[in-house]
């Protein structure tokens, strides 16, 4: 199951994909407010899309891959923060915290 909602994950396209980058990137800025250079990392097929919205951060700029289902990971070496904001990441994260719900729904004793 995990493997099948990690490859739905990754197939998410077009204006949807572009509304989740740029939301996992917008909530990274308050952590790297007044920092000159922040380096952002993502997987290798969404650096367009990366690099266009990248375009509307002043002091933002690819830093390369990383290997991951889309979202960022934004660091900036002045201050040695990084934050991954990964759609694995927040997958993680829903997975985590809803596995038993998950377990139950699918092994419910009849």
């Amino acid at each position: 199951m995990r493997d099948d909602v990690e490859r739905a994950v990754a197939d998410i396209d077009g204006d949807r994909r572009e509304e989740l980058t740029r939301t996992l990137l917008e909530a990274t800025t308050d952590e790297f407010a007044g920092e000159d250079v922040v380096q952002v990392y993502g997987r290798t097929d969404d650096r367009d899309l990366l690099e266009e919205i990248l375009d509307d951060y002043d002091g933002y700029e690819w830093g390369g891959e990383y290997d991951c289902l889309g979202g960022v990971v934004v660091e900036a070496e002045a201050s040695r923060v990084r934050v991954n904001n990964t759609f694995d990441s927040v997958l993680e994260e829903v997975w985590d915290e809803h596995l038993r719900e998950f377990s139950a729904e699918l092994f419910e004793e009849q």
